[in-house]
């Protein structure tokens, strides 16, 4: 991967495109990841987004996916592609958790592969990587990501620089909806708590026993 002089990752002006192209060359395996892909946009409720700790969302009967706009570029790689497969069709969160890694982790862009290694690792074994993480979508400006004792330093730097950098982004702009902030989170995590029974089956935590299932037939 590229980096500047101080050490920094540098993250591609056509991040997007490279996503894209990357999710075409399996299509030979995934039909549906063929043709048109329509480009998500950032969110204007992104400050909604960010107390609510969602990175993005994609409606199934308009194919209209919207983005976080504060989502740090170190994590952008997996979500822009998660939303795109559903954007393709699979609606469920544990297989477009699933693709996203496959495909991302299987291209030849190294970036795309370091990014989602990282996030997908840290997202599904580590629940304080994962607590901490929503408590930096919620705004707490004080919370670091913790370096684990499996984590290279080289990584854990490169999240947290990316993660600062997001949070730059976000105190320098204008909130005057910020009064409300907590009584949206407080809304979006009774929602949350109330989509437990129907994500049972869609569950996130899915996603490891899938790519070890996927990785157990192709290693056999």
């Amino acid at each position: 991967m590229e980096r500047n002089e101080d050490g920094r990752l540098i993250f591609y002006d056509d991040t997007e495109a490279r996503i894209i192209n990357a999710m075409k060359k399996k299509s030979d395996i995934y039909p549906r990841l063929r043709g048109f892909y329509g480009r998500p946009k950032y969110a204007l409720c992104s400050d909604i987004l960010e107390w609510s700790g969602i990175g993005g969302y994609t409606y199934a009967y308009t194919k209209e996916t919207s983005l976080n706009k504060y989502t740090s570029r170190f994590y952008f790689i997996s979500l822009y592609s998660h939303e795109l497969c559903h954007y393709k069709g699979y609606f469920k969160e544990n297989e477009a958790n699933f693709l996203s890694y496959i495909l991302m982790n299987e291209s030849d862009d190294n970036l795309l592969a370091y990014s989602v290694n990282a996030n997908t690792y840290f997202q599904y074994i580590e629940p304080a990587y994962n607590e901490a993480l929503i408590a930096l979508y919620k705004g707490d400006t004080n919370v670091h990501i913790k370096q684990q004792p499996s984590m290279l330093s080289i990584v854990y730097k490169d999240m947290n620089d990316s993660y600062n950098e997001s949070r730059d982004l976000y105190n320098s702009n204008a909130h005057p909806a910020e009064q409300f902030s907590r009584a949206v989170t407080e809304v979006s995590d009774y929602g949350w708590e109330a989509q437990d029974a129907v994500l049972q089956e869609d569950n996130y935590n899915g996603v490891v026993r899938m790519l070890l299932e996927y990785y157990d037939e192709i290693l056999e």
